[in-house]
């Protein structure tokens, strides 16, 4: 029948998930990539430029050593350690998280190191923090952040991989050169805390809209007296049924002498039964959907259950009614028709049956009464 509010935002999470690990997935392709790329432009650029004076290594196989050969073994190691996080250990996906966030931070650490000599290395490193802002963390964009501008720091700083590269303290143009990378990193990061922060109001205002739509369509479906479900949304469930073709049982019920109690207690004390009976009607029929159909007529409904096994469960009902302060004070009984929903029956004919049925029960003074076939036969 209809979902309770748990399984609802137990849904919303998991399409959530759903959503970063395919983000996830797509960044660790982002990864793999970039691997890739940069081992196919060192491959074109070395073959094109093992001659210029740019580079201070002048042979090919010199330069494909120190530009191709060692970093893209270092990033394919780097690739490695990722794949076996994925496949050979149980871990959770907020690991998998950090490992591809820095999977991708040692890449760019290396590609930037490699090629410190070209500023718009240092831009990997901004590529890499502003993947974390889709996963929403604050904690993983700040560790991711935090290292790559220790990367940045300590690679221009230390490292020199490339000899025809002057120092970033040589001379005031290399200076402020490097300082505004490091600013550039510092307001890429500040830009997805910000981003981090206004993606998640916007999604907390779309889940409490959505809650909101949730508890209104749920309010349309309840009976405001008893708690139960109304009638129409017996209807959209049995339509959902016949839908899937699935089969179900269903049990209508009547209160015998309720009209005598409205008559000598009121209307009030009337309505005070029917909702102690939707309680007694809850505590035996467990999670099967009950509706109140109109008046002091109930349904419940037995999604893929046979009729006497929806008929055994009335009868714990008619046994409950007898223990119960309704019978003991006011003398109410139960009476009980039970159908069998057939794949190719209409919702209606499936209500019209077990009306039937109950008719049956009235004027046999009560108890419950399963539809006979014959007489479905004789209703069609």
């Amino acid at each position: 029948m209809e979902q309770d509010p748990m399984s609802f935002f137990e849904q919303v999470r998991q399409k959530q998930d759903a959503i970063l690990q395919r983000w996830l997935r797509m960044h660790r392709g982002a990864v793999e990539l970039l691997v890739l790329a940069a081992a196919l432009v060192e491959a074109v650029v070395g073959l094109v430029s093992v001659q210029s004076s740019s580079f201070q290594t002048s042979s090919l196989w010199g330069y494909l050593i120190k530009y191709l050969l060692i970093p893209s073994g270092v990033n394919l190691c780097i690739l490695a350690v990722l794949e076996a996080l994925s496949r050979w250990m149980p871990v959770s996906v907020g690991v998998r998280r950090y490992a591809v966030s820095l999977g991708m931070l040692a890449v760019s650490l290396v590609l930037y190191t490699v090629h410190s000599i070209f500023s718009a290395a240092a831009a990997l490193f901004l590529v890499t923090v502003l993947l974390t802002a889709i996963y929403g963390d604050y904690l993983l964009t700040t560790v991711t952040a935090a290292l790559s501008m220790a990367g940045l720091l300590f690679s221009g700083l230390f490292l020199h991989w490339d000899g025809s590269k002057a120092p970033v303290q040589a001379n005031t143009v290399s200076l402020v050169n490097f300082l505004l990378e490091a600013l550039i990193l510092l307001g890429g990061y500040l830009l997805c805390l910000a981003i981090i922060r206004y993606e998640r109001a916007k999604n907390e205002a779309i889940l409490r809209a959505e809650e909101e739509q949730y508890h209104l369509e749920q309010a349309l479906r309840l009976d405001t007296l008893t708690q139960v479900y109304n009638r129409k949304a017996l209807w959209e469930a049995l339509d959902r049924l016949r839908a899937e073709q699935a089969g179900a049982a269903l049990a209508m019920m009547d209160l015998d002498r309720f009209k005598q109690l409205n008559d000598t207690y009121g209307h009030l004390r009337g309505d005070q039964c029917l909702s102690r009976f939707a309680r007694l009607l809850r505590e035996v029929a467990g999670e099967r959907p009950i509706f109140r159909y109109g008046g002091d007529e109930f349904c419940i409904l037995f999604p893929g259950e046979r009729g006497e096994q929806a008929a055994q469960i009335c009868r714990e009902i008619g046994a409950a009614m007898e223990r119960s302060e309704l019978h003991r004070r006011y003398r109410m009984g139960i009476s009980i028709g039970v159908a069998e929903l057939s794949p190719e029956m209409e919702g209606q004919a499936l209500v019209a049956r077990a009306d039937q049925a109950l008719y049956r029960a009235k004027s046999a003074g009560g108890g419950v009464v399963v539809a006979e076939p014959e007489l479905l036969l004789s209703m069609e």
